[in-house]
């Protein structure tokens, strides 16, 4: 939970699809765009901000990236949202987002 935002996390492709069945339609699904991603699902209609971010970072950061130092996080509203074998498709590109979040590297 990140400020009484609850968040579902699908750590497979069967978690992922059991999460997108049985949530609301409405509710906000994001992943790591350009990696094999766990799905995020906030349990909310509509999300600020500041609350993607914080779900992007949690995404990434469960998510084996590599060394990456910024990353794609794509959302949408589950409805929107097609899972397939190994991946995932929109009904409709017109109703997704994407943000960048960037890592830097810290000096001593």
């Amino acid at each position: 939970m990140i400020n009484n935002y609850t968040m579902l996390l699908g750590e497979n492709m069967l978690e992922n699809k059991n999460l997108i069945e049985k949530c609301d339609s409405n509710y906000i699904w994001l992943c790591v765009n350009d990696f094999p991603s766990i799905n995020v699902i906030i349990e909310s209609h509509k999300v600020p901000p500041k609350i993607l971010e914080s779900a992007g970072h949690f995404c990434f950061h469960n998510t084996n990236h590599g060394n990456t130092k910024s990353a794609t996080i794509t959302t949408s509203k589950i409805s929107n949202v097609i899972l397939s074998e190994n991946s995932v498709m929109f009904k409709t590109d017109k109703d997704v987002q994407s943000f960048t979040l960037n890592f830097y590297e810290k000096h001593s």
